[in-house]
């Protein structure tokens, strides 16, 4: 300790951009005297409030020098609902002086003025979604033209939603949009964005034809990402035709993309300048696949020369029996979320010599989806020849399960770091007695996921009408629950027994109005300082203020 207590500052502050602000503030600051006094005049803080518990934000509200942020996250999510409007209560936006990046998610459009009446001078990067449709959707885009942002994102589902002119001599350089566009918007936006270097698309439907595009070139743009697109052919030509100066292109699509032909074409002629490639293509068979040698001609245009001699750009093809379709994927798999298949489901070919899966082949996966049971059942010998799990980045793991196998821990285990799973799902498809053949199983998962902090039970067919089962198998490491209940007798009994959860989502609400409002006093005079949202009486978030909770 002695020779990190003699470091330069200079050299401190570098090490805390490598920390988070709860290891910063609560244990940094604590070591020493010399430390203490560091972290106050220390002016480049990243807070972000996602997921926190309720107890911190409110300590950490009150140990923050406004003046020494850098970066915001403030989120109205399942697990921090009303958080937004709380922050608003306490600060005013305009006092973060130095507020560089600023992240606003599911925000109330109130809320959303209310912040940009102020003169965030200095922020350079803006992501939000709001939880409902804006009405003033203008004011939203005006941001752009008098401000000096750099990064845009946007991230909505709702059609229509940039039905308006774009800013002229936007200085966007990173745009993130999730909407459906016409070919019209999309030029609009590049014609007034000349200093765009990365623009991303979700989502991306392009819902008007070409035909009155018009032929100019942006050559400004160096990155292209099309996530889940319904372009055709047609529509990725015309589009990519307009940006020839692309150096890096990931595209995520349907039926029709999956041919190394026209890609080859598209890149030898307009994508000169191209040096990453990145793609996930699915699509059905026209032709019988028995085996990995009929798989081989799914993916025959991407063997030749052109792929594997003058680009290395290698691809796997996965071909799914039951469901009589294929996915390509370029390699290593950027696609972050998969379905697992167990081997007798699929069959797979790659055009890379010797290819194996491995963990630098499926690094990028971050969100994975399991049936379990089907998974033991077809696949019921352990992997001996994994001596390390090849998914080891996973943070997001979705189970369905029918009947819980002995051993199924085990065997997740063997391709699964467990360690990192941060959140869980488990959707039931069997009878409540069942589960119980299985806790002490599922409780063996749940020690196996010790850095689990959200948990989420499904139950479709069958009612789980046991709450204090579920109450007997959540572990004390888990912070957020969410599941299906059906009166507030239910709902009291979960927030009784699990003192530890910061957050609760409660699913499938079938309670009178007056019932629900009488759960709700009750909740906030037992957990003083909660907040809630309630939605469309579908289901209730509650934000859970203990003073135990640390």
């Amino acid at each position: 300790m002695s020779n990190l207590d003699t470091l330069p500052i200079e050299i401190i502050y570098q090490i805390l951009t490598n920390l988070d602000q709860e290891t910063i503030l609560f244990q940094f600051g604590y070591v020493c005297k010399r430390f203490y006094s560091i972290i106050q005049t220390y002016n480049r803080y990243k807070l972000n409030f996602q997921s926190i518990s309720k107890i911190k934000f409110h300590i950490l509200c009150q140990r923050i020098r406004l003046e020494n942020i850098i970066s915001l996250t403030l989120s109205n999510d399942q697990q921090t609902p009303e958080q937004i409007k709380l922050f608003l209560s306490k600060f005013q936006i305009e006092q973060f002086t130095r507020l560089q990046s600023l992240t606003l998610i599911q925000i109330d459009e109130d809320d959303f003025h209310r912040i940009f009446q102020s003169n965030l001078s200095n922020l350079q990067s803006l992501t939000f979604s709001f939880s409902q449709e804006p009405v003033l959707q203008s004011k939203i885009f005006s941001i752009l033209s008098s401000s000096n942002i750099r990064t845009f994102h946007f991230d909505t589902t709702l059609p229509k939603i940039i039905d308006f002119p774009w800013p002229k001599q936007s200085r966007i350089q990173t745009l993130h949009l999730s909407t459906s566009l016409s070919f019209q918007q999309v030029q609009m936006i590049l014609s007034c964005s000349k200093q765009l270097k990365k623009l991303v698309l979700n989502d991306c439907y392009i819902n008007e034809s070409i035909e009155n595009a018009t032929i100019d070139i942006y050559p400004q743009v160096l990155s292209l990402t099309l996530h889940d697109t319904e372009l055709d052919r047609n529509g990725c030509e015309f589009i990519l035709s307009k940006l020839p100066s692309l150096e890096y292109f990931y595209i995520m699509g349907g039926d029709g993309l999956a041919d190394g032909s026209f890609w080859e074409k598209i890149i030898k002629t307009i994508l000169l300048n191209l040096k990453t490639f990145e793609f996930a293509f699915w699509g059905d068979t026209n032709i019988p696949i028995e085996n990995s040698n009929d798989l081989e001609s799914a993916v025959v245009s991407f063997r030749t020369s052109f792929w594997l001699e003058e680009k290395h750009w290698y691809a796997v093809c996965y071909y799914f029996r039951q469901m009589d379709n294929y996915s390509i994927y370029s390699l290593p798999i950027s696609k972050s979320n998969i379905n697992f298949y167990s081997n007798k489901e699929k069959i797979l070919y790659s055009t890379r010599p010797n290819w194996t899966v491995n963990s630098l082949m499926v690094n990028k996966v971050r969100d994975m989806t399991i049936n379990l049971t089907k998974l033991m059942n077809l696949d019921n010998k352990v992997i001996d020849s994994l001596t390390y799990p090849y998914f080891r980045k996973l943070n997001k793991l979705n189970l369905s399960v029918e009947t819980w196998t002995l051993g199924s821990t085990d065997y997740l285990s063997v391709f699964i770091n467990l360690f990192s799973i941060v959140e869980l799902s488990l959707t039931f498809d069997c009878r409540t007695e069942h589960i119980f053949d299985s806790i002490d199983d599922i409780k063996y998962l749940f020690r196996q996921t010790s850095h689990l902090r959200c948990l989420t039970f499904y139950n479709y067919n069958y009612r789980i009408d046991h709450t204090r089962m579920i109450c007997s198998i959540v572990p004390d490491h888990v912070r957020s629950l969410r599941l299906p209940v059906w009166n507030t007798d239910e709902m009291r009994m979960i927030i009784e027994h699990l003192p530890f959860l910061t957050s609760v989502r409660f699913d499938n609400m079938d309670e009178s109005e007056n019932l629900l409002e009488e759960f709700i006093s009750w909740i906030l005079e037992k957990r003083k300082g909660s907040s809630y949202r309630i939605h469309r009486n579908q289901y209730l978030n509650i934000w859970l203020f203990d003073q135990r909770i640390k």
